[in-house]
């Protein structure tokens, strides 16, 4: 028995001996267990996922598309109809249409109060019921709550328009340097290998010189609004925008009682009521809410016109003057024609109203 005892002892103490010993051949990390040993070897073994752009490495290819369509995608094909906006997937650009309509389908139950999305409700429990809300640092405009001072900071800056770190290269403001260096590598990097051979035009990476390729496909306008007959690249586009021609104006100002279609419309309405206008112009000395609003009033000041037609060579100073200009110019396919008078427009329902006159 004594023998078997001694035996086992001996094993043991060998085995104990062993796993100090146990050290990993690619970064000589030791360990004092096989099993922590084999899982941190394996670690060195699993392919790595780079985005091209960043240098940021993911585990899986799915992960590293998700990245670069959030950050590095100049191309947004999700447009809403209502303000203009663009979005990288399909999931933000429903969420947004959301404050269009008005549904708030997240209810509190304590106070009853609706909110657009799960998180902005349950920033308002902590905020407003929670308990937790003394050890918090709450936003006094959106009441969001945040776990450190310096994050309720940097989030002060969304409201505020404050942009701190600035892009040397294009003057580009943002609140964060983290945001910042993304900006850098994104789109200041001089290497774009990918070129597209319709237009000879370079891009930065394979998957965004392919969604650029969908705007040379001959289906790129597929969707047409039935009514006025604009078409669209994408079904969720057309359906956005027939929120256009829908009768009725269900949403009312308290202040002056102007109407709207969408509850987005009436809530940058309702900031022409207010007092606060931070942004003033450097020309006129009007002031403005939103410092992109009072950039687009100096812009008209100084006459600056960067968005050049290619067919007539007229000027624009912004990208949806141009848009419209070709599409009702240019653009003999979405042509109205009267058969009284060869008038010739570029909306179906106009054209209706035209000829009723005869």
């Amino acid at each position: 028995m004594k023998e078997k005892a001694k035996a086992l002892a001996i094993k043991t103490a060998n085995q104990a001996k062993e796993t100090l010993d146990l050290e990993c051949k690619e970064c000589r990390k030791k360990f004092t267990n096989r099993k922590a040993y084999f899982r941190h070897s394996r670690r060195h073994f699993i392919k790595k996922c780079v985005c091209d752009i960043c240098g940021k490495e993911f585990s899986t290819l799915d992960s590293l598309s998700h990245h670069q369509r959030g950050l590095h995608n100049e191309i947004k094909p999700y447009s809403c109809e209502e303000c203009g906006k663009s979005f990288n997937f399909h999931h933000s650009y429903k969420l947004h249409k959301q404050k269009h309509s008005g549904s708030r389908p997240y209810k509190c139950d304590h106070c009853g109060k609706s909110y657009l999305t799960s998180s902005h409700l349950k920033a308002h429990q902590t905020a407003v019921h929670s308990q937790l809300k003394k050890d918090k640092f709450i936003c006094s405009i959106c009441g969001k709550a945040f776990n450190y001072q310096n994050s309720l900071k940097t989030h002060l800056m969304i409201h505020s328009g404050e942009r701190p770190h600035k892009c040397e290269i294009c003057q580009k403001g943002f609140v964060s340097r983290q945001a910042l260096r993304t900006h850098e590598t994104s789109y200041h990097v001089t290497s774009k290998d990918f070129k597209c051979d319709v237009c000879k035009k370079f891009y930065k990476s394979e998957m965004l010189l392919n969604v650029h390729k969908r705007r040379h496909t001959t289906d790129v306008s597929r969707f047409m609004c039935d009514i006025c007959g604009r078409q669209f690249m994408f079904k969720s586009n057309l359906e956005s925008h027939k929120y256009v021609h829908q009768e009725g104006r269900p949403f009312s100002c308290d202040t002056c009682g102007k109407s709207f279609k969408c509850m987005s419309s009436l809530y940058t309405h309702q900031y022409t009521h207010k007092q606060d206008t931070p942004f003033k112009c450097k020309i006129c000395g009007k002031g403005f809410k939103t410092k992109n609003c009072c950039k687009a009033h100096e812009r008209r000041h100084s006459a600056e016109k960067s968005f050049i037609c290619s067919t007539c060579g007229s000027c624009f100073p912004d990208k949806g003057g141009l848009s419209k200009h070709v599409r009702t110019i240019h653009n003999p396919q979405k042509h109205f024609v009267c058969k009284l008078c060869n008038k010739v427009g570029t909306r179906a329902d106009n054209m209706r109203t035209h000829v009723k006159s005869h």
